[in-house]
Protein backbone atom coordinates (compact mmCIF):
# COMPACT_ATOMS: atom_id res chain seq x y z
CA UNK A 1 0.00 0.00 0.00
CA UNK A 2 1.48 3.90 -0.76
CA UNK A 3 1.30 5.32 2.51
CA UNK A 4 2.09 8.85 0.75
CA UNK A 5 0.20 10.92 3.50
CA UNK A 6 -1.47 13.12 1.15
CA UNK A 7 -2.71 10.05 -0.89
CA UNK A 8 -3.41 8.31 2.66
CA UNK A 9 -4.89 10.98 4.85
CA UNK A 10 -8.06 11.79 2.37
CA UNK A 11 -9.07 7.75 2.36
CA UNK A 12 -8.29 7.63 6.07
CA UNK A 13 -11.34 10.37 6.82
CA UNK A 14 -13.31 8.73 4.69
CA UNK A 15 -13.23 5.69 6.51
CA UNK A 16 -12.98 6.83 9.79
CA UNK A 17 -16.60 8.77 9.15
CA UNK A 18 -17.98 5.27 7.70
CA UNK A 19 -16.73 3.60 10.87
CA UNK A 20 -18.32 6.11 13.25
CA UNK A 21 -21.27 5.72 11.66
CA UNK A 22 -21.42 2.06 11.65
CA UNK A 23 -20.36 2.54 16.05
CA UNK A 24 -17.05 0.21 14.93
CA UNK A 25 -14.69 -0.38 17.68
CA UNK A 26 -12.75 -3.48 17.51
CA UNK A 27 -10.16 -3.72 20.46
CA UNK A 28 -6.12 -3.21 20.33
CA UNK A 29 -4.25 -4.79 22.12
CA UNK A 30 -3.55 -4.03 25.64
CA UNK A 31 -1.94 -0.91 26.57
CA UNK A 32 2.10 -2.12 28.03
CA UNK A 33 2.29 -2.96 31.77
CA UNK A 34 2.67 0.20 34.23
CA UNK A 35 4.12 0.00 37.41
CA UNK A 36 2.60 1.87 40.41
CA UNK A 37 4.75 5.25 39.93
CA UNK A 38 4.31 5.60 36.02
CA UNK A 39 0.28 5.03 37.01
CA UNK A 40 0.40 7.49 39.67
CA UNK A 41 1.80 9.69 36.94
CA UNK A 42 -0.79 8.87 34.50
CA UNK A 43 -3.74 9.91 36.47
CA UNK A 44 -2.00 12.79 37.83
CA UNK A 45 -1.64 13.99 34.04
CA UNK A 46 -5.20 13.20 32.56
CA UNK A 47 -6.63 15.22 34.95
CA UNK A 48 -4.28 18.17 34.48
CA UNK A 49 -5.56 17.45 30.73
CA UNK A 50 -8.80 17.13 31.59
CA UNK A 51 -9.10 20.25 33.49
CA UNK A 52 -7.36 22.07 30.71
CA UNK A 53 -9.14 20.77 27.70
CA UNK A 54 -11.85 23.22 26.23
CA UNK A 55 -15.54 22.95 24.30
CA UNK A 56 -13.55 23.70 21.49
CA UNK A 57 -12.94 21.56 18.51
CA UNK A 58 -9.63 21.23 18.89
CA UNK A 59 -9.38 22.10 22.58
CA UNK A 60 -8.22 18.27 23.70
CA UNK A 61 -4.96 18.77 25.89
CA UNK A 62 -2.50 16.66 26.53
CA UNK A 63 0.09 16.06 29.43
CA UNK A 64 3.41 14.39 30.22
CA UNK A 65 5.12 14.98 33.25
CA UNK A 66 9.16 14.38 32.97
CA UNK A 67 10.25 13.41 36.63
CA UNK A 68 14.00 13.91 35.61
CA UNK A 69 13.89 17.35 34.82
CA UNK A 70 10.85 18.16 36.84
CA UNK A 71 9.54 19.46 33.24
CA UNK A 72 5.82 19.08 32.72
CA UNK A 73 5.22 19.49 29.07
CA UNK A 74 1.71 20.05 27.50
CA UNK A 75 -0.21 20.28 24.29
CA UNK A 76 -3.48 20.91 22.67
CA UNK A 77 -4.98 19.33 19.13
CA UNK A 78 -3.94 21.06 16.03
CA UNK A 79 -1.97 24.50 16.36
CA UNK A 80 -0.79 26.02 19.12
CA UNK A 81 -3.10 28.83 21.06
CA UNK A 82 -1.77 31.91 23.67
CA UNK A 83 -5.26 31.63 25.23
CA UNK A 84 -4.63 28.26 26.69
CA UNK A 85 -1.21 29.28 27.85
CA UNK A 86 -2.78 32.13 29.66
CA UNK A 87 -5.53 29.97 30.79
CA UNK A 88 -3.45 27.46 31.97
CA UNK A 89 -1.40 29.76 34.23
CA UNK A 90 -4.75 30.85 36.27
CA UNK A 91 -5.48 26.68 36.35
CA UNK A 92 -2.11 26.63 38.24
CA UNK A 93 -2.33 29.17 40.28
CA UNK A 94 -6.07 28.13 41.62
CA UNK A 95 -4.65 25.18 42.05
CA UNK A 96 -2.38 26.25 44.32
CA UNK A 97 -5.08 27.94 46.61
CA UNK A 98 -7.31 25.56 46.19
CA UNK A 99 -8.66 23.40 49.53
CA UNK A 100 -10.57 20.90 47.78
CA UNK A 101 -11.94 19.89 44.18
CA UNK A 102 -15.06 22.54 44.74
CA UNK A 103 -12.95 25.44 43.95
CA UNK A 104 -11.63 24.24 40.83
CA UNK A 105 -14.89 24.16 39.81
CA UNK A 106 -15.76 27.91 38.61
CA UNK A 107 -12.27 27.31 36.38
CA UNK A 108 -14.14 24.21 35.18
CA UNK A 109 -17.36 25.45 33.92
CA UNK A 110 -15.36 28.94 32.34
CA UNK A 111 -13.56 25.98 29.87
CA UNK A 112 -15.88 23.23 29.34
CA UNK A 113 -19.37 22.61 30.27
CA UNK A 114 -20.79 20.84 27.00
CA UNK A 115 -17.89 18.76 27.88
CA UNK A 116 -18.75 18.14 31.56
CA UNK A 117 -22.70 18.23 29.70
CA UNK A 118 -22.23 15.56 27.59
CA UNK A 119 -20.50 13.23 30.06
CA UNK A 120 -23.68 13.54 32.52
CA UNK A 121 -25.89 12.95 29.63
CA UNK A 122 -24.44 9.84 28.87
CA UNK A 123 -24.98 8.66 32.33
CA UNK A 124 -28.22 9.70 32.45
CA UNK A 125 -29.02 7.75 29.21
CA UNK A 126 -27.28 4.84 30.89
CA UNK A 127 -29.11 5.34 34.54
CA UNK A 128 -31.97 5.09 32.82
CA UNK A 129 -31.59 1.53 31.36
CA UNK A 130 -29.98 -0.03 34.29
CA UNK A 131 -31.26 2.33 37.42
CA UNK A 132 -34.71 0.54 38.47
CA UNK A 133 -32.50 -3.03 38.69
CA UNK A 134 -29.52 -1.29 41.03
CA UNK A 135 -32.85 -0.38 43.25
CA UNK A 136 -34.23 -3.87 42.88
CA UNK A 137 -31.01 -5.74 43.67
CA UNK A 138 -30.26 -2.97 46.51
CA UNK A 139 -33.20 -3.95 48.31
CA UNK A 140 -32.21 -7.40 48.07
CA UNK A 141 -28.64 -7.02 48.77
CA UNK A 142 -26.73 -7.03 52.29
CA UNK A 143 -24.12 -5.14 52.71
CA UNK A 144 -20.56 -6.22 54.30
CA UNK A 145 -19.31 -4.23 57.01
CA UNK A 146 -16.82 -2.42 54.66
CA UNK A 147 -19.27 -1.55 51.89
CA UNK A 148 -17.84 1.53 51.06
CA UNK A 149 -14.91 2.74 50.38
CA UNK A 150 -12.82 5.94 49.27
CA UNK A 151 -13.32 9.33 50.36
CA UNK A 152 -16.17 10.82 48.49
CA UNK A 153 -18.83 8.12 50.36
CA UNK A 154 -18.82 10.03 53.55
CA UNK A 155 -19.52 13.63 51.56
CA UNK A 156 -22.21 12.06 50.29
CA UNK A 157 -23.63 10.48 53.65
CA UNK A 158 -23.10 14.51 55.02
CA UNK A 159 -26.08 15.22 52.10
CA UNK A 160 -28.11 12.66 52.89
CA UNK A 161 -28.19 12.81 56.70
CA UNK A 162 -28.56 16.70 56.07
CA UNK A 163 -31.48 15.87 53.89
CA UNK A 164 -33.47 13.74 55.87
CA UNK A 165 -32.68 14.73 59.29
CA UNK A 166 -31.23 11.65 60.65
CA UNK A 167 -28.39 11.14 63.23
CA UNK A 168 -26.95 7.56 61.79
CA UNK A 169 -27.76 5.55 58.55
CA UNK A 170 -26.93 2.20 57.95
CA UNK A 171 -25.08 1.31 55.23
CA UNK A 172 -28.15 -0.48 53.48
CA UNK A 173 -29.74 3.07 53.84
CA UNK A 174 -26.50 4.82 52.60
CA UNK A 175 -27.03 2.66 49.42
CA UNK A 176 -30.60 3.22 48.80
CA UNK A 177 -29.97 6.82 49.04
CA UNK A 178 -27.12 6.78 46.23
CA UNK A 179 -29.29 5.49 44.15
CA UNK A 180 -32.61 7.17 44.60
CA UNK A 181 -30.17 10.36 44.23
CA UNK A 182 -29.03 9.47 41.57
CA UNK A 183 -32.03 8.69 39.69
CA UNK A 184 -33.69 11.73 40.88
CA UNK A 185 -30.81 14.16 40.13
CA UNK A 186 -30.26 12.74 36.25
CA UNK A 187 -34.33 12.12 35.66
CA UNK A 188 -34.25 16.28 36.91
CA UNK A 189 -31.77 16.98 34.03
CA UNK A 190 -28.76 18.39 35.91
CA UNK A 191 -26.74 20.30 33.88
CA UNK A 192 -23.52 22.07 34.89
CA UNK A 193 -22.77 25.68 34.30
CA UNK A 194 -21.14 28.59 35.67
CA UNK A 195 -24.06 29.05 38.48
CA UNK A 196 -22.90 28.10 41.92
CA UNK A 197 -25.70 26.49 42.30
CA UNK A 198 -25.22 23.93 39.60
CA UNK A 199 -21.87 23.70 40.85
CA UNK A 200 -23.30 22.32 44.45
CA UNK A 201 -25.29 19.91 42.39
CA UNK A 202 -22.82 18.77 40.42
CA UNK A 203 -20.52 17.79 43.21
CA UNK A 204 -23.15 15.78 44.76
CA UNK A 205 -23.75 13.88 42.23
CA UNK A 206 -19.92 13.13 41.90
CA UNK A 207 -19.96 12.03 45.72
CA UNK A 208 -23.13 9.88 44.85
CA UNK A 209 -21.77 8.52 41.47
CA UNK A 210 -18.39 7.82 43.69
CA UNK A 211 -19.66 6.34 46.11
CA UNK A 212 -21.63 3.47 43.85
CA UNK A 213 -18.32 3.22 41.90
CA UNK A 214 -16.52 1.76 44.95
CA UNK A 215 -19.04 0.39 46.81
CA UNK A 216 -19.00 -3.75 47.40
CA UNK A 217 -22.37 -3.91 45.45
CA UNK A 218 -21.92 -2.42 42.57
CA UNK A 219 -19.23 -5.13 41.53
CA UNK A 220 -21.41 -8.29 43.37
CA UNK A 221 -24.18 -7.70 40.09
CA UNK A 222 -24.22 -10.23 37.80
CA UNK A 223 -25.69 -8.07 34.83
CA UNK A 224 -22.47 -8.22 32.85
CA UNK A 225 -23.41 -5.20 30.85
CA UNK A 226 -24.29 -2.90 33.71
CA UNK A 227 -21.22 -3.56 35.23
CA UNK A 228 -19.09 -2.89 31.64
CA UNK A 229 -21.60 0.15 30.52
CA UNK A 230 -22.69 2.05 33.23
CA UNK A 231 -19.43 1.08 34.96
CA UNK A 232 -17.80 3.66 32.18
CA UNK A 233 -20.02 6.31 32.67
CA UNK A 234 -19.65 6.44 36.49
CA UNK A 235 -15.68 6.35 35.98
CA UNK A 236 -15.78 9.29 33.30
CA UNK A 237 -17.99 11.33 35.53
CA UNK A 238 -16.36 10.60 38.91
CA UNK A 239 -12.58 12.02 36.91
CA UNK A 240 -13.02 15.38 38.03
CA UNK A 241 -13.04 14.05 41.82
CA UNK A 242 -8.96 13.36 40.81
CA UNK A 243 -8.11 16.94 41.03
CA UNK A 244 -8.19 16.83 44.77
CA UNK A 245 -5.10 14.44 44.73
CA UNK A 246 -3.67 16.53 42.14
CA UNK A 247 -4.01 19.74 44.78
CA UNK A 248 -1.89 18.11 47.80
CA UNK A 249 0.95 16.90 44.84
CA UNK A 250 0.91 20.55 43.33
CA UNK A 251 0.92 22.12 46.85
CA UNK A 252 4.33 20.07 47.61
CA UNK A 253 6.01 20.28 44.51
CA UNK A 254 4.23 22.51 42.03
CA UNK A 255 6.17 25.21 42.80
CA UNK A 256 9.22 23.05 41.83
CA UNK A 257 7.80 22.25 38.36
CA UNK A 258 8.39 23.70 35.28
CA UNK A 259 5.63 24.16 32.63
CA UNK A 260 5.91 24.17 28.90
CA UNK A 261 3.66 24.20 26.29
CA UNK A 262 5.25 23.05 23.04
CA UNK A 263 4.64 25.30 19.58
CA UNK A 264 7.12 23.43 18.08
CA UNK A 265 5.17 20.35 16.04
CA UNK A 266 2.46 22.34 13.86
CA UNK A 267 -0.36 21.45 11.84
CA UNK A 268 -1.59 22.71 8.53
CA UNK A 269 -5.09 24.89 9.59
CA UNK A 270 -6.33 24.02 5.42
CA UNK A 271 -9.68 23.05 5.52
CA UNK A 272 -10.86 19.50 3.67
CA UNK A 273 -14.10 18.77 1.72
CA UNK A 274 -15.47 15.27 2.94
CA UNK A 275 -18.11 13.89 0.11
CA UNK A 276 -19.74 10.93 2.06
CA UNK A 277 -21.47 9.43 -0.70
CA UNK A 278 -20.66 5.88 -1.96
CA UNK A 279 -18.33 5.47 1.09
CA UNK A 280 -20.72 3.00 2.16
CA UNK A 281 -21.04 1.03 -0.37
CA UNK A 282 -17.61 0.66 -2.04
CA UNK A 283 -16.95 -1.19 1.54
CA UNK A 284 -20.17 -3.19 1.01
CA UNK A 285 -19.07 -4.14 -2.50
CA UNK A 286 -15.80 -4.90 -1.38
CA UNK A 287 -16.64 -7.15 1.41
CA UNK A 288 -19.77 -9.04 -0.38
CA UNK A 289 -17.85 -10.41 -2.97
CA UNK A 290 -14.87 -11.27 -0.76
CA UNK A 291 -17.47 -13.56 1.65
CA UNK A 292 -19.81 -14.60 -0.97
CA UNK A 293 -18.45 -17.48 -3.29
CA UNK A 294 -21.42 -17.38 -5.08
CA UNK A 295 -21.51 -15.09 -7.95
CA UNK A 296 -24.86 -14.34 -6.49
CA UNK A 297 -26.91 -10.96 -6.11
CA UNK A 298 -29.81 -12.67 -4.44
CA UNK A 299 -28.14 -11.75 -0.37
CA UNK A 300 -27.58 -8.26 -1.28
CA UNK A 301 -31.38 -6.61 -1.02
CA UNK A 302 -31.53 -8.28 2.99
CA UNK A 303 -27.59 -6.55 3.26
CA UNK A 304 -28.90 -3.37 2.47
CA UNK A 305 -32.18 -3.87 4.36
CA UNK A 306 -30.01 -4.76 7.25
CA UNK A 307 -28.05 -2.08 7.32
CA UNK A 308 -30.62 0.90 6.44
CA UNK A 309 -32.22 -0.59 9.79
CA UNK A 310 -29.16 -0.54 11.92
CA UNK A 311 -26.86 2.13 11.06
CA UNK A 312 -29.18 5.12 9.47
CA UNK A 313 -26.99 7.53 6.97
CA UNK A 314 -24.43 4.92 6.39
CA UNK A 315 -24.62 5.25 2.71
CA UNK A 316 -23.81 8.87 2.86
CA UNK A 317 -25.75 11.70 0.61
CA UNK A 318 -25.11 13.22 -2.61
CA UNK A 319 -25.42 16.19 -1.62
CA UNK A 320 -23.71 15.89 1.91
CA UNK A 321 -20.28 17.57 2.10
CA UNK A 322 -18.25 17.84 5.54
CA UNK A 323 -15.89 20.63 5.55
CA UNK A 324 -13.21 20.13 8.64
CA UNK A 325 -9.30 21.19 9.29
CA UNK A 326 -7.58 17.65 9.74
CA UNK A 327 -5.69 18.00 12.92
CA UNK A 328 -2.79 16.41 14.71
CA UNK A 329 -4.35 15.19 18.24
CA UNK A 330 -2.83 16.37 20.98
CA UNK A 331 -1.12 13.44 22.50
CA UNK A 332 0.71 12.26 19.05
CA UNK A 333 2.17 16.03 19.22
CA UNK A 334 3.47 15.33 22.50
CA UNK A 335 4.97 12.24 21.83
CA UNK A 336 6.88 14.02 18.48
CA UNK A 337 7.75 16.44 20.67
CA UNK A 338 9.50 14.75 23.32
CA UNK A 339 10.98 12.41 20.96
CA UNK A 340 12.69 15.09 19.60
CA UNK A 341 13.44 16.89 23.12
CA UNK A 342 15.14 13.17 24.49
CA UNK A 343 17.60 12.25 22.38
CA UNK A 344 17.42 9.08 24.62
CA UNK A 345 14.10 8.18 24.95
CA UNK A 346 14.27 5.42 22.47
CA UNK A 347 16.67 3.41 24.70
CA UNK A 348 14.39 3.65 27.66
CA UNK A 349 12.59 0.34 26.54
CA UNK A 350 11.65 -0.68 29.83
CA UNK A 351 10.07 2.40 31.16
CA UNK A 352 6.41 3.49 30.58
CA UNK A 353 6.21 6.96 29.31
CA UNK A 354 2.75 8.04 30.76
CA UNK A 355 0.67 10.40 28.46
CA UNK A 356 -2.10 12.17 30.23
CA UNK A 357 -5.05 13.14 28.02
CA UNK A 358 -8.18 15.26 28.12
CA UNK A 359 -10.24 12.94 26.35
CA UNK A 360 -9.85 8.76 25.43
CA UNK A 361 -7.58 8.48 22.46
CA UNK A 362 -9.36 7.90 19.37
CA UNK A 363 -9.21 4.50 17.75
CA UNK A 364 -6.73 6.22 14.84
CA UNK A 365 -4.42 7.35 17.82
CA UNK A 366 -4.35 4.26 19.45
CA UNK A 367 -3.49 2.26 16.25
CA UNK A 368 -0.77 4.91 15.88
CA UNK A 369 0.92 4.75 18.78
CA UNK A 370 0.02 1.13 19.41
CA UNK A 371 2.34 0.44 16.63
CA UNK A 372 4.86 3.32 17.22
CA UNK A 373 5.45 1.62 20.29
CA UNK A 374 6.61 -1.73 18.62
CA UNK A 375 8.88 -0.42 15.70
CA UNK A 376 10.70 1.39 18.03
CA UNK A 377 10.29 -1.48 21.49
CA UNK A 378 8.57 2.02 23.41
CA UNK A 379 5.86 2.21 25.90
CA UNK A 380 4.35 5.32 25.02
CA UNK A 381 0.84 4.84 27.28
CA UNK A 382 -2.92 6.78 27.91
CA UNK A 383 -4.49 5.71 30.45
CA UNK A 384 -8.39 5.17 28.02
CA UNK A 385 -8.34 4.81 24.59
CA UNK A 386 -9.98 2.61 21.98
CA UNK A 387 -12.03 5.69 21.71
CA UNK A 388 -15.05 7.14 18.92
CA UNK A 389 -13.38 7.28 15.47
CA UNK A 390 -12.59 11.22 14.83
CA UNK A 391 -12.73 12.01 10.70
CA UNK A 392 -10.17 15.42 11.90
CA UNK A 393 -7.56 13.14 12.74
CA UNK A 394 -4.38 13.75 11.22
CA UNK A 395 -1.72 11.08 11.11
CA UNK A 396 1.72 12.44 11.43
CA UNK A 397 3.80 13.54 7.92
CA UNK A 398 6.66 11.58 6.94
CA UNK A 399 9.14 13.83 7.97
CA UNK A 400 7.94 13.94 11.54
CA UNK A 401 9.19 10.58 12.32
CA UNK A 402 11.37 9.00 9.73
CA UNK A 403 13.92 10.27 11.91
CA UNK A 404 12.79 8.03 14.30
CA UNK A 405 11.78 5.06 12.95
CA UNK A 406 12.75 5.20 9.62
CA UNK A 407 10.85 5.42 6.03
CA UNK A 408 10.21 1.55 6.38
CA UNK A 409 8.99 2.17 9.56
CA UNK A 410 6.51 5.53 8.86
CA UNK A 411 5.15 3.13 5.89
CA UNK A 412 4.10 0.20 8.64
CA UNK A 413 2.81 2.41 10.86
CA UNK A 414 0.19 4.07 8.80
CA UNK A 415 -0.21 0.97 6.85
CA UNK A 416 -1.50 -0.37 9.99
CA UNK A 417 -3.72 2.38 11.00
CA UNK A 418 -5.45 2.52 7.81
CA UNK A 419 -5.90 -1.58 7.80
CA UNK A 420 -6.78 -1.39 11.53
CA UNK A 421 -10.17 1.01 10.13
CA UNK A 422 -11.17 -0.72 7.54
CA UNK A 423 -10.98 -4.22 9.44
CA UNK A 424 -13.67 -2.53 12.15
CA UNK A 425 -15.39 -1.86 9.37
CA UNK A 426 -15.51 -4.64 7.62
CA UNK A 427 -16.18 -6.66 10.81
CA UNK A 428 -19.37 -4.84 11.42
CA UNK A 429 -20.42 -5.38 7.75
CA UNK A 430 -19.44 -9.28 7.84
CA UNK A 431 -22.00 -9.60 10.78
CA UNK A 432 -24.53 -8.15 9.11
CA UNK A 433 -24.08 -9.62 6.20
CA UNK A 434 -24.31 -13.24 7.98
CA UNK A 435 -27.88 -11.57 8.94
CA UNK A 436 -28.35 -11.05 5.93
CA UNK A 437 -27.80 -14.74 4.60
CA UNK A 438 -30.16 -16.03 7.38
CA UNK A 439 -32.85 -13.84 6.08
CA UNK A 440 -32.49 -15.14 2.82
CA UNK A 441 -32.88 -18.36 3.40
CA UNK A 442 -35.21 -18.48 6.12
CA UNK A 443 -37.74 -16.27 3.46
CA UNK A 444 -36.42 -19.35 0.81
CA UNK A 445 -37.66 -21.86 2.78
CA UNK A 446 -41.06 -20.22 3.51
CA UNK A 447 -41.74 -19.20 -0.04
CA UNK A 448 -41.25 -23.32 -1.08
CA UNK A 449 -43.95 -24.08 1.74
CA UNK A 450 -46.08 -21.69 0.38
CA UNK A 451 -45.79 -22.23 -3.06
CA UNK A 452 -48.85 -24.45 -4.65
Amino acid sequence: MSCDQAEVQPQIAEDLWLQRKLSSLMATSPPPEICREAYQRLVLSDTIALYLTTDDRDGVVAACYMPQDAILFLAKSGSSDSSYIAESKVFFRELANANGFEDLLPFLARRSCNRVNKRIRKLRHYYKMFGEELLREARKYEPTDTEFSGPWYRKFVQIAQTGNQLDKLSFKQILLHVLTFCKEQLENNIEFSDKPESHRQFAALLYAASALLNSDFYPWLENENCLSRLGRQLEKITDYLRVSRLIKVWRRYGQDTNIKWIADVEQSEVPRTLATAGVGERHLEAIYWRNVHQTTDDYRPYLFRKMDWRFPGWKGEASETITFVPCMHAEIRLILYLMGSFGNLQTRHDETIPIGCGQRSCFACTLWIYEFNRVLQMKWTTRRNNGPPRYDCALPRAEAIVPYVGAEGYQRITSYVHQGIRDAIAEVIREQLGDAVEDYVDDYFRRLRNSP
